[in-house]
C-alpha cells in the first residue's frame, strides 16, 4: 500500500488529501479541511398567498451537531425584499411576542417578495412569497335539517 498527500487548493482553503493505492485500486481520503468559508444560499421556492392572508415562518438554527434553537435568534437576520408586499413581524396581532426563531410575514398588498434569513456564519435561505388579489370565495349554500309544516 502506498499513500502519497497531497494538497487540494479550493477558494474556501486548503483540503489535504490523502491518495491511497492498495491492491492496484486507487482510493482518496480527506485528511483535514483548513480555511474559510463559502456561504451558501438555499432557496425554498415559493408560496402563493392571498392579501388577505398571512403566514408563519420560523428556522430551526441547528448547530454543526444538528441539535435545533442552539444558535441564538439574535445571530440571524431576517429581510424582506419589498416591504410593502411582504412584511416581517416578531409580534402577532394582538401584540403578543412570537417566539424568537419566527416571523408573521403579513401581506399587506399583491405581488412577490423574497425573504432572506442570514444566519452568523454567512449562510442564507430565502422563500419567495407571490402574493395575489384575493376575489370572490366559496359561497357555502347548505340546507338544515327538514321540519314539517
Amino acid at each position: 500500500m502506498e499513500v502519497r498527500p497531497f494538497l487540494l487548493d479550493t477558494s474556501a482553503g486548503l483540503i489535504t488529501v490523502h491518495k491511497v493505492v492498495f491492491f492496484g485500486e486507487i482510493g482518496l481520503h480527506v485528511n483535514a479541511v483548513k480555511g474559510g468559508h463559502i456561504p451558501m444560499n438555499i432557496d425554498r421556492g415559493g408560496l402563493n398567498l392571498v392579501d388577505t392572508e398571512k403566514v408563519l415562518l420560523s428556522i430551526a438554527a441547528k448547530d454543526q451537531g444538528g441539535a435545533a434553537n442552539a444558535v441564538p435568534a439574535d445571530q440571524y437576520v431576517w429581510s424582506s425584499s419589498d416591504e410593502a408586499i411582504i412584511s416581517l413581524e416578531s409580534t402577532d396581532v394582538d401584540g403578543t411576542p412570537l417566539n424568537p426563531y419566527t416571523r408573521m410575514a403579513r401581506t399587506p398588498n399583491p405581488g412577490s417578495a423574497v425573504v432572506t434569513v442570514t444566519g452568523p456564519n454567512g449562510d442564507t435561505e430565502t422563500l419567495t412569497l407571490i402574493v395575489a388579489v384575493s376575489g370572490p370565495g366559496e359561497i357555502g349554500l347548505s340546507a338544515g335539517t327538514p321540519i314539517p309544516e
